[in-house]
């Protein structure tokens, strides 16, 4: 499994999340953030983080999702990372669900 971390605009937010559920994803974090950026270390626009945990085949399928949304042409639209999940174990019922996609 795989965790997609978005870094957005929060004007696209919406977009992001409307093209996440189109491609059939669900269980989205989203947290917002500051993004500074520059060599004076300069607070830009208002931004929101977006994480989804997809299987390994689903990591495209995401990114397009997001890309397609949140591009709008212009500079510091975001950025996406992807990071391996070794575990994603359910609190309520112990159950570790990358372990059990493996399978």
């Amino acid at each position: 499994m795989k965790n997609v971390e978005a870094i957005i605009k929060q004007r696209k937010l919406n977009e992001v999340l409307e093209a996440l559920s189109v491609a059939g994803f669900s269980g989205v974090t989203v947290r917002e953030v500051r993004h500074i950026a520059g060599w004076n270390w300069h607070l830009d626009v208002p931004m929101v983080q977006v994480d989804i945990t997809v299987p390994d085949g689903d990591v495209n399928r995401a990114i397009a999702a997001v890309m397609g949304a949140a591009h709008t042409g212009n500079s510091r639209d975001g950025r996406i990372t992807i990071t391996a999940v070794e575990h994603l174990i359910d609190i309520s019922g112990g159950r570790d669900e990358a372990v059990a996609r493996a399978r």
